[in-house]
């Protein structure tokens, strides 16, 4: 492990511009995942603001790294309940926008999926003509 640790560093360093290219799309990432947030709270609850979710959505997702369960489940709930409950609101409500966010990105991802499997068959498909 901490030699595919060490490959990718110099990996990295031989090429800044991926080190760069990777910065921006994991932070375009988490940008998404704050959005998505907000977004289930602002259908569940109706006004709220972004301001406590630009905050608190980053740190819900440094918690979910924590390494005591698979995927962070449980971990992530737990987290915004006790952080949302800053903002004032209640444990169901920060449970169905930590659920509601997972299912976002999950659905995202099985998007993404689906497109990353289909699109080399295509593309050699294409190639052959």
């Amino acid at each position: 492990l901490l030699e595919r640790i060490r490959k990718v560093f110099a990996l990295f360093h031989r090429n800044p511009a991926l080190l760069l290219t990777t910065i921006v799309w994991s932070l375009a990432y988490q940008g998404i995942s704050i959005l998505i947030s907000y977004y289930v709270a602002l259908v569940t609850f109706g006004e709220v603001s972004l301001l406590p979710f630009l905050t608190l959505v980053p740190l819900v997702w440094f918690f979910t790294m924590v390494p005591l369960t698979l995927g962070g489940v449980g971990l992530r709930e737990l987290a915004f309940i006790e952080l949302l409950a800053l903002i004032g609101v209640a444990q169901e409500g920060a449970l169905f926008i930590s659920l509601g966010t997972y299912l976002a990105l999950v659905m995202s991802g099985f998007v993404g999926g689906v497109l990353h499997l289909v699109g080399p068959v295509r593309l050699k498909e294409e190639k052959r003509q």
